[in-house]
C-alpha cells in the first residue's frame, strides 16, 4: 500500500466532510480506493465496518479482549498528533484530526486482528436474549427500504421474470 490506513481514513473523513452526499455510496468508493489498495473489495467493506462501529458494539469486543485505547491515550499519543496536525494541513480539513479519536485505533487493531486470524475469532460478546434491544430506530423496528431501489423493485413482476428467464432459440447456452 502506498501509504497507510490512517492516513487513508484522515483523508476519506476530510472528503466525506466536503461532500457529504458522498456517504450514500460510502461502500462504493472504499471498494474503489481501499479495496484496490489492499487487492479485495469484501476487506476494505470490513474495514469501514471496524472503523464505523457504535460504540456499543466497542463494549462488546472489549468484553472478549479487544477493547478500545482510552481517548487520553489517543489523544496524547505524539505519533497521532503529529498525523493529525500533518493531515489537517495537508488536506485543509479539521476531519483530518481523525487521528485523534479511539474509534480509529481500534478499526485498525480489530482489522488487524481479523486479518492474522483467518481460522476467526471471537469478536465480541453480546446478550442473545435482548439483541433487538441494540435497534436505534425509533420503533425498534428493522428498516429494509432503500429508497434508490423503489424503482427497481417494482419492476419485479412474475410476468417480467418469466420474460427474463426464458432462452432465446438463437443462443441456447
Amino acid at each position: 500500500m502506498k501509504g497507510n490506513r490512517r492516513d487513508f481514513a484522515a483523508a476519506l473523513a476530510a472528503f466525506i466532510l466536503k461532500n457529504r452526499k458522498a456517504i450514500k455510496v460510502l461502500p462504493l468508493i472504499l471498494a474503489d480506493t481501499l479495496g484496490r489498495e489492499i487487492a479485495s473489495t469484501h476487506l476494505a467493506a470490513a474495514w469501514g465496518v471496524m472503523f464505523a462501529l457504535p460504540n456499543r458494539v466497542r463494549d462488546y469486543t472489549a468484553r472478549v479482549g479487544m477493547g478500545a485505547p482510552s481517548k487520553l491515550e489517543t489523544t496524547l499519543s505524539p505519533a497521532n498528533i503529529s498525523r493529525a496536525v500533518g493531515s489537517a494541513l495537508k488536506h485543509r480539513s479539521p476531519a483530518a484530526l481523525v487521528h485523534l479519536v479511539p474509534q480509529l485505533t481500534h478499526a485498525e487493531f480489530l482489522f488487524e486482528t481479523v486479518l492474522a486470524h483467518p481460522e476467526g475469532l471471537w469478536f465480541g460478546k453480546t446478550d442473545p436474549e435482548n439483541n433487538f434491544s441494540e435497534l436505534r430506530t425509533d420503533d425498534r423496528k428493522v428498516h429494509l427500504y432503500i429508497p434508490e431501489m423503489e424503482e427497481w423493485l417494482n419492476e419485479i413482476t412474475p410476468e417480467n421474470e418469466e420474460k427474463a428467464l426464458r432462452s432465446d432459440p438463437e443462443f441456447l447456452l
